[in-house]
């Protein structure tokens, strides 16, 4: 998914499908555990949380370095 960039960011289009990605893995996720994420939670919501999660493990990595 990441393509090369010297300050390690991620490009647009890069972010976009990271954020999918993100989204699908989580509904994935709780549809094994018996959880309809969508209807429980709602589109708008899901997005939320993912993006939040995102932030939080991007600062507890930055953290350790």
């Amino acid at each position: 998914m990441k393509e090369s960039n010297p300050d390690g960011r991620l490009k647009p289009d890069e972010q976009r499908l990271a954020r999918q990605y993100a989204r699908e893995k989580a509904i994935v996720f709780a549809r094994r555990r018996g959880i309809n994420l969508l209807r429980e939670l709602g589109p708008d919501y899901v997005d939320l949380w993912t993006s939040r999660m995102v932030r939080k493990l991007k600062q507890t990595r930055q953290a350790r370095r």
